[in-house]
C-alpha cells in the first residue's frame, strides 16, 4: 500500500464555511497497510469550536489501479467540548475527560 500525500483536514461550524486545520503535502507517514499517524491542529483553530470535519484528496495517491480512491477504516479525534451560553461561550472550555 503507498501512501496518500495530499489531504486537507477541514472543520465547520455551519456546514457551509469551512476552515482549514490541517494540510498535509507530500507526507510520507502512513506507508503500509494498518499503520496510523497522529497530528496536532495547532494555532487559532486549535481553540476553536466545530461542529463537523471533512478530509480532502487534493492530489493523486501513488496507487497505479485508482489514483484518486482514498480508503480511510479508522479516524479518531480528540479535542474539547463546547457548551453554548455559558462561561465556555466567552472562549473557556472544559476537558472531555471533566464531563463525565
Amino acid at each position: 500500500m503507498l501512501p496518500c500525500v495530499h489531504i486537507l483536514l477541514q472543520g465547520s461550524i455551519d456546514l457551509h464555511h469551512w476552515l482549514d486545520l490541517k494540510r498535509h503535502i507530500s507526507d510520507n507517514t502512513i506507508r503500509l497497510p494498518g499503520q496510523f499517524g497522529s497530528w496536532p491542529v495547532t494555532g487559532p483553530a486549535a481553540s476553536m469550536p466545530f461542529r463537523a470535519f471533512r478530509l480532502l484528496l487534493l492530489g493523486p495517491t501513488h496507487s497505479h489501479i485508482n489514483p484518486w480512491a482514498f480508503c480511510l477504516s479508522h479516524w479518531e479525534l480528540y479535542g474539547y467540548f463546547y457548551k453554548l451560553g455559558g462561561p465556555q461561550q466567552q472562549g473557556q472550555h472544559q476537558d472531555v475527560h471533566q464531563q463525565r
